[in-house]
């Protein structure tokens, strides 16, 4: 009964509180604007259209009538501000178009959509002219070098992009690492990526961490240098193949004049060699450098009790396409009752640029029979293109002890061993009267409505309560960033990476209601399951690979980055967002 009540309190109050804030959330302020870099413009020059979405997340929708000109690149940023109480997103989208004949062109409405409410931006005009606005050209409609040197009185390679492939030979699933970097010596602006290259013959994986700019002097010549893309591709076909580089549209900016020109371009031919044939049946899939080891959380249980069992894989290569090895499934059936099995797969990139996996298969498990369960040690077999071989690595064995555990009493039984059933005798006479039904049903009614009248007081206090203890418990888990100042101050890298992720865990877990778990993957579901900002889940999923790159990759003494205060402010952020 009072549970029942503690729950008609709890409606009644939830009632209140959506028509309280009902408004807020059926009708965000969402406002969008629109902007072109250009109000004249030559033909074949490029312009941009940039599109400005604040307070909440859309999707942009661009009008047919832009289909008059060409796209060349596209960009997207997203930052999330506090105003007052506050978090507003505001959303920034570029597009740089072309115009191919002169005219004078209607540009929108632009629109966006958020849960089901269409928003619209104001109508733009350009005016496209036959003759450059701002500087000639050459036939071909783009600067040539001399016009480049002469405008802004620099040599054309004082603004390029530095291309890295790291083999142009390499085995089947072998990891190609490319990286663009940018060198200038003038004013640029990034507008973003001007051709995204396909990359159908191969699994990719980008690092989508932000890096700073960094000066250096360069024979004489003082250079401004900023990675614009670090990725590693899989090849996931043996033969010849055309790999084509990411094009990167920069903006350039002298005095008056101002250019957009594309840099990166590459194409590499590459040979794709096929894996040596093989016999052995505990080959993985895995091709790179790995490590394989079974780790069991108890060899001595009783019936009733549970038992996990992780084979966990963990090396250089796409883990991704790994097949773990398995566990004997008729041994298992024969002493335990098995839990549907869960499997974790992460990947990130070390401080070197080079790109980590781990994949971890759990089998948990609950004893049913005693006596004592035997796996023979376990083989994992990966191709290691340094060596040109396979290689196979292998297990400890499994040997768990099951004893017998005593039974619970669950029925009382009679003289003669049969189950005793308990009479049930009616408690109510024959000879009750009308009034007293009547009096007594007054009293219960009585007794249910002061009943609602305490479980609303009961549940108010009882959340101000919980509140004011989880409030407690979130300071006294952020209590760790204090810790983690401690070990950065005195430069011990492996403890203050280890302490950030036990905060970070705690704090997170703490917030969201959920139990603890020893996985930050687990609650970076956790926070899309509780529909955390996209934007908030991708900055916390940066910030803890670094984090656990340093802690796995033993090469944690040569950075001195500072992690705390971001993860701090990642924190609060989630903090915020679920008040």
């Amino acid at each position: 009964m009072v549970r029942v009540l503690k729950k008609i309190g709890k409606l009644t109050l939830y009632i209140l509180l959506m028509s309280f804030l009902c408004s807020s959330f059926l009708f965000p302020n969402i406002k969008i604007n629109a902007r072109l870099s250009d109000k004249t413009i030559g033909v074949n020059e490029p312009f941009t259209l940039t599109v400005t979405v604040e307070g909440g997340n859309v999707k942009i929708n661009m009008p047919d009538n832009i289909n008059d000109f060409d796209l060349k690149g596209t960009s997207e940023s997203k930052n999330i501000i506090l105003s007052g109480a506050r978090l507003i997103t505001i959303q920034t989208f570029n597009y740089v178009y072309t115009a191919n004949k002169e005219g004078i062109y209607n540009i929108g409405p632009i629109e966006a959509k958020n849960n089901g409410t269409v928003y619209r931006t104001k109508k733009l005009v350009i005016n496209v002219v036959a003759e450059s606005v701002r500087n000639p050209k050459n036939s071909a409609g783009n600067y040539s070098d001399d016009v480049i040197k002469e405008l802004y009185k620099l040599d054309v390679d004082e603004v390029y992009v530095k291309n890295n492939v790291s083999k142009t030979e390499v085995y089947l699933h072998e990891a190609i690492y490319i990286s663009q970097v940018a060198y200038t010596r003038v004013p640029v602006r990034l507008l973003g990526v001007s051709s995204t290259p396909s990359r159908k013959n191969f699994f990719t994986i980008i690092d989508n961490s932000e890096h700073n700019t960094k000066n250096e002097t360069i024979d004489g010549k003082r250079f401004s240098i900023k990675p614009l893309r670090l990725e590693a591709i899989y090849p996931v076909r043996a033969g010849k193949k055309e790999l084509e580089l990411t094009s990167f549209l920069f903006q350039t900016s002298g005095g008056i004049f101002s250019d957009q020109i594309e840099k990166g371009f590459a194409l590499y031919d590459i040979n794709v060699l096929p894996l040596p044939k093989t016999s052995n049946k505990n080959f993985s899939g895995a091709v790179g450098e790995f490590d394989f080891n079974l780790s069991v959380d108890n060899n001595k249980i009783k019936i009733g009790e549970s038992v996990s069992i992780k084979l966990k894989v963990r090396g250089e290569g796409n883990t991704s396409i790994i097949r773990m090895p398995k566990l004997d499934d008729l041994k298992i059936s024969e002493f335990f009752s098995l839990y549907p099995i869960k499997s974790y797969d992460t990947n990130w990139f070390t401080l070197e640029g080079k790109v980590f996996g781990e994949k971890e298969v759990e089998y948990l498990m609950v004893a049913k029979e005693s006596g004592n369960y035997k796996n023979d040690q376990i083989g994992f077999t990966y191709f290691s293109p340094n060596e040109k071989s396979y290689k196979t690595i292998y297990s400890s064995p499994i040997n768990i002890s099951i004893s017998q555990s005593r039974k619970n009493i669950t029925q009382l039984n009679n003289e003669n061993g049969k189950k005793y059933i308990m009479p049930i005798k009616a408690n109510m006479s024959k000879s009750n009267k009308i009034f007293d039904i009547i009096f007594s049903n007054m009293f219960l009614y009585s007794y249910i409505f002061l009943g609602i009248i305490i479980s609303l007081i009961f549940y108010l206090l009882s959340k101000n309560y919980k509140l004011k203890i989880k409030n407690k418990k979130i300071d006294s888990e952020t209590d760790g960033f204090d810790l983690a100042k401690k070990y950065f101050e005195t430069n011990d890298r492996l403890n203050y990476c280890k302490e950030l992720e036990i905060t970070f865990i705690n704090s997170v877990s703490n917030i969201l209601g959920i139990d603890k778990t020893k996985s930050v993957s687990n609650i970076l579901i956790k926070m899309e399951e509780k529909n955390i900002d996209k934007e908030i889940i991708s900055n916390a999923k940066n910030i803890t690979d670094k984090i656990m790159s340093e802690i796995y990759s033993g090469k944690n003494e040569v950075n001195s980055t500072n992690y705390h205060r971001d993860m701090s402010n990642i924190v609060e952020q989630i903090k915020q967002t679920l008040i």
